[in-house]
């Protein structure tokens, strides 16, 4: 796994923002922009096709079994790491942890 300092990239600012605020941010802008977002959900099993392809989640919400399909399955759980978890090895870039 290469350092985000190898892609030769040199940014000259950053932002700082609440990443609280943030995500919201960004959870509202893709609601209006017509994506379906399930809150409080929790996934329980990721089907796949017969070429190891993800294409939805199966999930509980509400006491509720459900499913969903998609063309892309974005993977919002954060540092749970729902679909990383299931499909790679848990690797973790050593320079970006928290000393």
């Amino acid at each position: 796994m290469a350092a985000f300092s190898a892609t030769g990239s040199h940014f000259t600012h950053v932002w700082h923002v609440t990443r609280s605020e943030f995500d919201q941010l960004l959870l509202d802008n893709a609601r209006k922009l017509g994506a379906t977002v399930h809150e409080a959900a929790q996934v329980t099993e990721i089907p796949r096709d017969e070429t190891g392809r993800v294409t939805g989640v199966a999930y509980t919400q509400d006491g509720e079994p459900r499913r969903a399909t998609g063309r892309f399955v974005v993977d919002a759980s954060g540092q749970g790491r729902v679909l990383t978890r299931q499909m790679t090895a848990n690797l973790a870039q050593e320079d970006l942890r928290a000393r």
